[in-house]
């Protein structure tokens, strides 16, 4: 896992685990965008020498990092209690440890390692049927058009005269109506 430190959580790994073993390797990276080419080429490199990556939650439980090292052919280790996994019907392509045992990572990961193969060809087919550049928009535009045929008829024009005519806007903390009225 190489990252910045955008959490307590990422604190806690770069503490336990930033002193390499043979088996794993994790880096802290101290600034959070605008990266050269040297360094997305050593992030990639890490991915790439990877089995397992580490996908803790930074500032939200998703990370970037689950769809970028399944494009590179690697199973994602999410660690992030309140991550909700894609809305898609397969399984069995990402591995999840709990915050709570991130002391046990490696002990973790060495139980998976029998798996790794099965979790691998899953991650690649479930980045390839969902997530691949070449199908990721169409598989969009399909649920918005099977959204907008399923939600047509509860649209009338009553529905519409009252949006148009009140919106929402943000006000201490919470959703508002105003009318324009």
């Amino acid at each position: 896992f190489s990252g910045s430190c955008s959490s307590q959580l990422r604190r806690k790994i770069f503490d336990l685990y930033e002193n390499n073993s043979h088996n794993y390797k994790v880096r802290e990276v101290k600034k959070w965008y605008n990266h050269d080419e040297d360094e997305k080429q050593l992030y990639i490199d890490d991915i790439r020498q990877s089995k397992f990556v580490l996908c803790p939650k930074g500032i939200a439980s998703y990370s970037h990092r689950i769809l970028e090292t399944m494009a590179l052919g690697k199973v994602p280790v999410i660690i992030a209690n309140d991550w909700v996994p894609f809305s898609i019907p397969e399984e069995n392509y990402f591995v999840t440890i709990e915050e709570n045992h991130i002391s046990n990572i490696a002990q973790i990961l060495e139980q998976k390692e029998n798996e790794y193969e099965q979790l691998r060809d899953n991650a690649i087919g479930v980045y390839n049927k969902y997530f691949n550049p070449g199908i990721c928009y169409s598989i969009a535009l399909n649920q918005l058009a099977d959204l907008y045929k399923n939600q047509l008829q509860y649209i009338t024009s009553d529905l519409l005269k009252n949006r148009w005519n009140s919106r929402k806007f943000w006000k201490n903390n919470k959703w508002c109506i105003e009318d324009r009225i």
